[in-house]
């Protein structure tokens, strides 16, 4: 059975696409084949992968617009560039998902699950939209079967996971009201941009405030700030390529290890 996991947060700028595209890579380096979808009317993933559909408009928007889009996840799947692993493959994200989300009627909340029946990955990777709801949030919570929350360790970030919450929340009321056997589990809380050398005060009030809030959901360790990174992600390439990036893969690594695994465990 196909993995759905969606990196999740209802404020912007605190990780959730570099969580979504570093534990995809992080998997299909480790031999997984995985699909990665960019449903953000912002396309980050998309742009820091460089990729491009392999015609216009064959991108994500095209599912969500779609009635007939049963099974279409693969078959608008690019492959990774070079300098990422060839286990990865990205759904991108286009111009025409910021301006389409206002225009969709109702009931297409289950056109991204649809497309991804059938797939041949063993692991889907969403980067979600950051919105409250609205049809591209519900299509990312109808389609997942798993989700992480992205945060910061700042005040942020800790409101995007209390939002993220909530709506996920709502979601599973849902489900129950329309006798659903699907279920979207909360594997945890990642956080990244931590300080490992001298912590802020700030950092560590926020990281106890979430532990308090949400016992045991924080996962460890925090994705430490690096440099390269940023860097990376502009220039279109996998930090991981480089040596000083070494403690944030490893914090990824760690972090993948426990989501596989608790995907693994028996519900």
């Amino acid at each position: 059975m196909t993995t759905v996991l969606g990196s999740y947060s209802e404020a912007g700028g605190v990780c959730k696409t570099t969580h979504a595209v570093s534990l995809a890579m992080t998997a299909a380096l480790a031999g997984r084949n995985v699909l990665l979808i960019d449903l953000d009317p912002r396309a980050s993933a998309t742009r820091w992968l460089t990729v491009e559909p392999t015609k216009p408009g064959l991108d994500v928007s095209a599912i969500i617009a779609a009635d007939d889009c049963d099974g279409w996840a693969d078959e608008l799947a690019v492959p990774a560039p070079d300098g990422w692993s060839p286990n990865l493959r990205v759904v991108p994200a286009g111009r025409r998902l910021a301006t389409l989300e206002g225009q969709l009627p109702h009931g297409v909340e289950l056109r991204l699950m649809r497309a991804i029946e059938g797939t041949t990955a063993d692991l889907v990777v969403i980067d979600c939209p950051n919105r409250q709801g609205g049809p591209l949030t519900l299509n990312a919570l109808f389609a997942a079967n798993a989700l992480i929350i992205a945060a910061k360790p700042d005040t942020d970030g800790r409101e995007g996971v209390e939002g993220a919450y909530t709506t996920i929340a709502r979601h599973r009321q849902t489900l129950d009201r329309l006798g659903s056997t699907r279920r979207l589990d909360v594997l945890g809380i990642v956080v990244g941009n931590g300080r490992d050398v001298i912590v802020p005060r700030i950092e560590k009030h926020t990281l106890a405030e979430l532990d308090n809030t949400w016992p045991g959901q924080v996962l460890r360790p925090v994705i430490p700030s690096r440099t390269i990174v940023r860097e990376a992600r502009e220039a279109g390439t996998w930090y991981g390529n480089f040596p000083s990036s070494a403690p944030v893969v490893e914090a990824y690594a760690a972090i993948a290890a426990q989501i596989l695994h608790t995907m693994k465990e028996p519900a």
